[in-house]
């Protein structure tokens, strides 16, 4: 229980869109730690998120 790690975690709701846009393509694809993006989607709705950001982003899944 003594590891430690490090990464970057962002919670945000479905209006958090511009933000995101500020931050995800600022972030190079060496960044050396692991970024996780949880967004909050109203059920039985599709996120397209995922394909906007890749778009704009270094980092890759």
């Amino acid at each position: 229980m003594g590891e430690k790690y490090r990464a970057l975690i962002i919670g945000a709701s479905a209006g958090a869109l511009e933000a995101l846009s500020t931050i995800l393509p600022a972030l190079s694809s060496d960044f050396g730690m692991p970024v996780f993006v949880i967004v909050h989607v109203p059920p039985g709705k599709r996120s397209v998120l995922a394909e906007i950001f890749d778009a704009k982003c270094s980092l890759r899944a």
